[in-house]
């Protein structure tokens, strides 16, 4: 059965992954030791690595109401455990959200923003047992 997730999932901007820096581990704050396009670089491979590993167990994922402040209604993401550091795929660094929208006529999921682990354990729903330790 296919993840509900599928293949179609846009790449979180590099602008977005910048501005959410700090809610990386401290390692990979260092703009000298990751400038941007290295940064952009480790994010995209681990949001390959993420899909696939959430495609192989859809119970990774968890889901997260977020309402914006200027919205009248709020929406549920998805969250994603994601490891930047391809040494340990095993233990998550950060949580890429995950937003449902239109594109073209096709339903896609957009990675819209990063969290750190502390966040994403305070704005997961979850409404069935988590398999992997990485909400705690």
């Amino acid at each position: 059965m296919p993840h509900i997730i599928g293949t179609e999932v846009q790449s979180l901007p590099e602008e977005e992954q910048i501005k959410r820096r700090g809610r990386l581990p401290k390692k990979f704050q260092d703009i000298k030791k990751y400038p941007g396009p290295e940064l952009a670089f480790k994010v995209r491979t681990a949001l390959e690595r993420t899909l696939m590993k959430a495609s192989a167990n859809p119970r990774l994922v968890a889901p997260q109401f977020f309402r914006d402040k200027n919205a009248a209604e709020g929406e549920i993401q998805l969250l994603l455990p994601m490891n930047l550091d391809s040494s340990d795929w095993n233990n998550a660094d950060c949580a890429v959200v995950l937003k449902r929208t239109q594109e073209l006529g096709v339903e896609v999921y957009k990675a819209v923003s990063l969290l750190s682990l502390l966040w994403a354990r305070r704005n997961a729903r979850v409404i069935f047992p988590i398999e992997h330790e990485w909400l705690g």
